[in-house]
């Protein structure tokens, strides 16, 4: 298209020139002439089709931008929709982060209570083994006692009859 302009443009100089001429130029001038009604029409077809190219390229876009724009549209509402989901969500697992923390208070203090009975269990236990041990060495002196006496009433028993 630039080259056809610039011979356009040669043309239109070389028929200046060959109007100074007179009438010895005239076949050149009508070739002149020619070649730049040629020129020209070439140059009209090339700016029809350059019209016709933008005109298309114009289709194609609108086509192409009205499709991303729906998409966009689509996006848009899909991450609304995401965002009104996720508020309510984000409260329940606030709630379910208190209710874990209230159940956690829960097990420490019954894990607390748990370490002082197992202590209060334990000094129990050793008082009862100590009072068992207390009332077993009890009874093994009354019954060293009571052997004790049973002995020493056999040996009076004893004695009695010897002296009968």
């Amino acid at each position: 298209l630039r080259a056809k302009t610039e011979l356009l443009c040669d043309a239109c100089a070389r028929l200046e020139a060959a109007q100074g001429m007179g009438e010895a130029a005239m076949p050149e001038v009508e070739r002149l002439l020619s070649d730049a009604n040629d020129i020209l029409a070439d140059l009209d077809a090339a700016a029809k089709l350059q019209v016709e190219e933008q005109e298309s390229l114009k289709t194609s876009l609108r086509e192409t931008t009205n499709g991303l724009e729906d998409q966009l549209s689509q996006f848009q509402e899909t991450l609304l929709s995401f965002a009104h989901k996720r508020g309510p969500l984000q409260e329940k697992r606030a709630a379910l982060i208190r209710r874990l923390e209230e159940v956690n208070m829960q097990i420490a203090q019954i894990d607390e209570a748990t370490a002082a009975y197992e202590k209060s269990s334990r000094g129990l236990v050793e008082m009862l083994r100590n009072t068992t041990n207390h009332y077993e060495e009890k009874i093994a002196k009354s019954l060293q006692q009571q052997q004790q006496c049973a002995n020493e009433k056999t040996h009076a028993i004893l004695c009695k009859e010897c002296a009968h």
